[in-house]
C-alpha cells in the first residue's frame, strides 16, 4: 500500500480521536468526573500488590491509574481520546499485518468504536481498553516471528500470560492471530492447533477461577461483565471474521471502497452512540459531581434547566434549595415524587449509583450516623469498592463525631493518592484546631446539628430521625423544613400541622405559601376554617381568598381541571388533589 494511501488512514484516525476528545469534552464530561469519584489510586506498594488476586492485574492498574487524572477539567476526555485513539492505531495495523488492504482504517474504527461505546457506560473503567491494547501489542509483536516452530512455542506460553496481565482479552488476541493464519498463503494452515489454543484459553480461565473465586461466566469475561463482552464479541471479534471474509473473496483497493467502507463506520457509530449514550445519567451525573465541587448555585440552576422527572435529579434540586434557604418556596416548581425524592432508598434492588448518593442528605441535615451508614455502603457497592468520594466524605463524618483516630485512617488513604492529598492536609489541619478547642471551620459547625442520642430505625423511617434531628437544635432548621416537607409532599396534613404546631409556630411569624396553603387544607379537614382558627396561624387575606376561589373551581366539575392547572399549577391544593403515584421514570 503506498504511503499516499496511508495519509487517508492517518487522518481518518485523527478526526476521530479528535471527536471522540471533543465529544467527552462537550458532551460527556460528567460521566467521567464520576469515574474518578468512584477510585482511590494510591501511590503504595500494598496497593499495587492487591491487583495480583485477580486476572488482569496489569490492564486493571494502568486503567485506575489513569482515571485518576479524570479529577482534571479536560483530563478525562483527553486520556479517553488518546487511549481510543491507540486503540485504533494498534488495531489498523494488526488488519494491516492480517492482510494489507484498503479496509483496514474502517474496520480499525469499528473496534476502536467498540471502546468508546462502553466508556459511555458508568460502570465501564479503562481496564478493558488496556486489556484490548496489550493484546494488540502482543499480536503485533507475535506477528514479527518469522519461525514457525518458535511462533507455535510462544504461542502456548503468551495465552495463560495474557489471561494473567488482560483478563478475556486473550481471546480477542486468538481471534487476530486465527485471522493471520487464515490468510496464510501456503495450503498447510494450522486450524486444529489454533482451536485447540482456544479451548486452552478457555481451560486455564476455568481452571484458576476456583483460585481468584469466579464464577465461570466471570472466568470468561473478567474484568468485563457478560453484557460488555457481548458487545465486544459483535464488533471486536465480528469484525476481525468480516475483514477476513472480504480481503479473501477479493483484494479491495477502490477509493469509492474506502469511502463506503468509512461511512458504513461512521453511521454504525452514530446508530451506537445513540444506542449507548445515556445523556439523562449524564445530567445526574452533572447535578452529582457539582454537588460534590460544592457548587450548589450551580446545582439549583441545572435542574431548574434539565427539568427532569427523577427521583436522584428532585434528590439534588432538594438539597441545592436546602443550602440556598429556598426549599419551602421554590419545593414545587420541581417534579417531586412524594418522598422518595427526600430521602435516596438503598434497598437490595436499588441501583449502586442510587446507594452512593444517599449519603449527601443525611450529612447536610447532621444526622451523621445515617450518614456513615450510606457512605460505607456507597463504598461497599461501588464497582471497585474504593471511592475517593466515599473516603473524604467518611474522613469529614468522623471529624464532626469526634472520632479522630478512624478519620485518620481515611486520611491516610488521601493521603497516598496524587490529586487528594491537599485535601487529606486539610482535614488533618481540621483535626489539629478541633482538638485545640479551635470552632472556626465549617465541620465544627456541624457539630451544632448533631442529635443528643440516637434511636433504633428501620429502613425507610426518616420521621424519627428529622424530628430527633428537631428536638435536639431547634435552630436545625434545613432538618425542620425536611420534616414539614416530607408530610406534605406525602400528603399527610395531619401530621403536618401537629409538627408545625410543635416545633414551627412559636418563633416564627411569617411562612412560606407552602406552608400557608397546607395549613388551610388541614383546617378545612377539620372543619376549623373559620376566621378565628385562621387568624391563629397569621395567614394573608390573599392566600385564604385564593384558597376561597380554589375550592370553588374545584366543586365546580372535574372539567375545571385546565382551569385550575393554569391558576394553581405551583400551589400546594393542586398538589395534594391531583398528583398522584407515579412510577420513577
Amino acid at each position: 500500500m503506498n504511503r499516499g494511501r496511508f495519509k487517508y488512514d492517518y487522518l481518518t484516525g485523527g478526526i476521530f480521536v479528535l471527536i471522540v476528545i471533543l465529544f467527552f469534552q462537550i458532551f460527556y464530561p460528567y460521566h467521567l468526573f464520576f469515574k474518578e469519584q468512584t477510585i482511590l489510586f494510591q501511590n503504595n506498594i500494598d496497593y499495587f500488590l492487591n491487583y495480583f488476586k485477580k486476572p488482569a492485574w496489569l490492564s486493571c492498574y494502568l486503567g485506575d491509574f489513569f482515571v485518576q487524572f479524570f479529577y482534571f477539567k479536560g483530563g478525562g476526555a483527553l486520556i479517553s481520546g488518546l487511549l481510543i485513539g491507540l486503540v485504533w492505531y494498534l488495531a489498523f495495523l494488526s488488519f494491516q499485518k492480517i492482510a494489507p488492504s484498503i479496509l483496514s482504517s474502517s474496520f480499525a474504527l469499528l473496534i476502536a468504536l467498540s471502546e468508546f461505546f462502553l466508556i459511555l457506560n458508568a460502570d465501564y473503567f479503562l481496564s478493558g481498553i488496556w486489556g484490548i491494547i496489550v493484546s494488540l501489542l502482543t499480536f503485533l509483536l507475535w506477528s514479527r516471528i518469522s519461525c514457525k516452530q518458535v511462533s507455535i512455542s510462544v504461542l502456548v506460553i503468551l495465552v495463560p500470560f495474557i489471561y494473567w496481565i488482560a483478563g478475556s482479552h486473550v481471546f480477542s488476541f486468538l481471534f487476530f492471530v486465527m485471522a493471520c493464519e487464515l490468510n496464510r498463503k501456503h495450503k498447510r494452515k494450522r486450524y486444529f492447533f489454533l482451536g485447540v489454543l482456544v479451548l486452552l484459553g478457555m481451560a486455564f480461565s476455568m481452571v484458576l477461577r476456583r483460585i481468584y473465586l469466579f464464577t465461570p461466566e466471570q472466568a470468561l469475561t473478567y474484568p468485563y461483565d457478560v453484557e460488555n463482552i457481548l458487545i465486544i464479541g459483535l464488533l471486536v471479534w465480528g469484525a476481525v471474521i468480516l475483514y477476513v471474509c472480504l480481503v479473501r473473496v477479493k483484494r479491495f483497493s477502490s477509493e469509492k471502497v474506502y469511502l463506503i467502507a468509512l461511512l458504513f463506520a461512521v453511521s454504525g457509530g452514530v446508530l451506537g452512540l445513540g444506542y449507548f449514550g445515556d445523556f439523562k445519567r449524564e445530567k445526574i451525573f452533572a447535578l452529582g459531581s457539582e454537588a460534590y465541587f460544592g457548587n450548589w448555585g450551580k446545582v439549583y440552576k441545572l435542574a431548574e434547566r434539565y427539568e427532569l422527572s427523577n427521583s436522584i435529579s428532585s434528590y439534588f434540586a432538594n438539597l441545592s434549595m436546602v443550602r440556598l434557604g429556598i426549599f419551602p418556596d421554590k419545593v414545587l416548581d420541581f417534579y417531586q415524587p412524594f418522598t422518595k425524592s427526600l430521602f435516596l432508598d438503598v434497598g437490595p434492588k436499588q441501583s449502586w449509583i442510587r446507594i452512593f448518593f444517599s449519603n449527601e442528605v443525611y450529612f447536610m441535615l447532621g444526622d451523621m450516623e445515617k450518614a456513615q451508614h450510606s457512605a460505607q455502603l456507597g463504598m461497599i457497592f461501588s464497582p471497585n469498592c474504593r471511592s475517593s468520594r466515599m473516603v473524604r466524605r467518611l474522613a469529614e463524618i468522623n471529624i464532626v463525631l469526634g472520632e479522630y483516630k478512624a478519620a485518620e485512617k481515611y486520611i491516610r488513604m488521601l493521603n497516598n493518592s496524587f490529586f487528594h492529598k491537599d485535601y487529606g492536609r486539610e482535614l488533618s489541619l481540621i483535626i489539629k484546631e478541633m482538638k485545640s478547642d479551635c470552632k472556626g471551620n465549617w465541620l465544627f459547625d456541624k457539630r451544632k446539628f448533631l442529635p443528643d442520642f440516637d434511636v433504633l430505625r428501620k429502613r425507610g423511617e426518616e420521621i424519627p430521625g428529622l424530628e430527633l434531628l428537631v428536638q435536639s437544635n431547634s435552630n436545625n432548621s434545613m432538618a425542620l423544613d425536611y420534616l414539614l416537607l416530607y408530610h406534605l409532599l406525602d400528603k399527610d396534613v395531619v401530621a403536618f400541622k401537629r409538627a408545625f404546631d410543635k416545633y414551627y409556630l412559636q418563633g416564627h411569624t411569617n411562612y412560606p405559601r407552602i406552608y400557608s396553603e397546607a395549613l388551610l387544607v388541614g383546617l378545612a379537614k377539620e372543619d376549623q376554617l373559620s376566621r378565628l382558627s385562621a387568624q391563629k396561624y397569621n395567614i394573608s387575606d390573599v392566600t385564604k381568598n385564593r384558597f376561597m376561589n380554589y375550592t370553588r373551581m374545584f366543586d365546580l366539575s372535574e372539567s375545571s381541571f385546565l382551569k385550575l392547572k393554569e391558576n394553581f399549577e405551583n400551589s400546594y391544593w393542586f398538589y395534594y388533589h391531583f398528583f398522584g403515584k407515579m412510577r420513577d421514570e
